[in-house]
């Protein structure tokens, strides 16, 4: 039946069966974090196995990382009790040029991830697919359930009309339509989703690390931001062509005396944003700091006044999206100012939200100065409530009603 969007409200786990849980990702479980290893982290504490495999090679890289070395055979890396990282090895690669062969490559791909399944992590199996590209190993590995966690619209990465468009929408779709179980982490994407399928589809909005984020109100300020001036206002996060560049300059040309930080690594830079970047770092009372570990990352954000979602959402996926940011932002009890995205407009009375052509400045103030213990007090209520814990609780419920439905119970 139909899915609601409060689908995943006021539920406890109703299942106390554990899985292997292959989860697919194109990100490594130790680079920064975002929604796919502190879910999969909390999944392996709840008591289930967790296999995290990464990305495999094209034929180029394949052949490029042989002669570098490389394992043809795959490895193996455990992290912690009950979660390993398995990287894909080189004998199997993605042959992009030819749809049979790179069939063919899959299906001995998946057969000797069974294998390595078989002997590290044996036990019933749930498929669970961070990106459409994984969508080949749907049925391939002895999964009970495939799952599409969907937290990004791909199709909106390339441009309108483009080749590489097209080819990632009929993916996208193709996933959509073929997995068990669809989550969307924003209510535009389930709506999107809606569009095409209503069964088997449900919103699972993003959770926060609420412990180690909160470590970082103890911790000594960092040295990049020691006797910064305050307000110290900062965006936090990856710095793509997503970051609305020219806000931050615009608030640090009319505020001087703030501190105005962009920390995070840079990806997926092109042209035009190299020239705001370095038209940002010019002024005076800006800094901009690398991306940080996750275990150092607490730090740097308790340290900050006021935590920045400045995006740019012409031409950029992030509609579809729903910023991590603000649960950590809030874990710290720090107001959040951002851009007016369709996920967070329910969420107004706690966070501040600049329309097209706002004054982010005038929303900076208001917060800084207008806040409260009361409001702190309210936003860390808010972020403890959406923790990771809560967020597998859901997983493991839709997991449980998903079996039931399949085996006709």
């Amino acid at each position: 039946m139909p899915e609601s969007r409060q689908s995943l409200e006021g539920k406890t786990s109703g299942s106390t069966d554990k899985f292997t849980i292959v989860s697919c990702s194109v990100e490594p479980f130790e680079g920064p974090w975002l929604a796919h290893q502190p879910l999969m982290n909390q999944m392996s504490l709840n008591g289930h196995r967790v296999a995290y495999v990464l990305q495999e090679k094209t034929v180029d890289e394949a052949v490029l990382a042989m002669v570098k070395g490389g394992s043809w055979r795959g490895r193996v890396r455990p992290i912690q009790r009950g979660l390993f990282e398995v990287t894909p090895g080189l004998l199997y690669p993605r042959i992009y040029r030819s749809g049979a062969l790179d069939e063919i490559s899959t299906r001995l791909r998946a057969a000797a991830l069974r294998r390595i399944l078989s002997r590290v992590a044996p036990g019933r199996r749930i498929l669970y697919l961070w990106n459409p590209h994984f969508a080949p190993l749907i049925g391939q590995v002895g999964e009970e359930l495939s799952v599409f966690h969907c937290h990004d619209y791909y199709p909106a990465f390339y441009r309108e009309g483009s080749s590489e468009r097209r080819v990632i929408e009929r993916k996208f779709w193709k996933t959509v339509e073929r997995a068990d179980i669809v989550l969307a982490t924003s209510d535009a994407l389930y709506d999107q989703i809606r569009s095409r399928r209503t069964v088997g589809v449900h919103l699972l909005e993003n959770g926060v690390d609420f412990d180690r984020i909160r470590g970082g109100v103890d911790e000594a300020v960092p040295e990049e931001l020691r006797g910064l001036p305050h307000p110290i206002v900062a965006y936090v996060g990856r710095v793509n062509r997503k970051v609305d560049i020219d806000a931050l300059v615009d608030i640090a040309q009319r505020r001087p005396k703030w501190s105005v930080v962009l920390m995070g690594p840079r990806t997926g830079w092109p042209r035009e944003c190299e020239e705001r970047f370095k038209n940002f770092c010019e002024l005076p009372n800006t800094r901009y700091i690398e991306g940080q570990t996750p275990s150092r990352l607490p730090a740097y954000m308790g340290a900050i006044d006021v935590g920045l979602m400045n995006y740019v959402t012409e031409g950029t996926w992030t509609s579809f999206g729903f910023p991590l940011k603000m649960l950590e932002y809030f874990a710290l009890g720090k107001p959040a100012v951002g851009t007016e995205l369709p996920s967070l407009r329910k969420y107004q009375d706690i966070a501040k939200l600049v329309p097209e052509d706002g004054d982010w400045v005038a929303a900076v103030e208001e917060v800084w100065t207008n806040d409260t213990p009361q409001m702190r007090n309210k936003r860390i209520a808010f972020a403890r409530e959406r923790d990771w814990s809560e967020r597998a609780r859901s997983v493991e419920n839709f997991l449980a009603e998903a079996l039931e439905q399949k085996s006709g119970r």
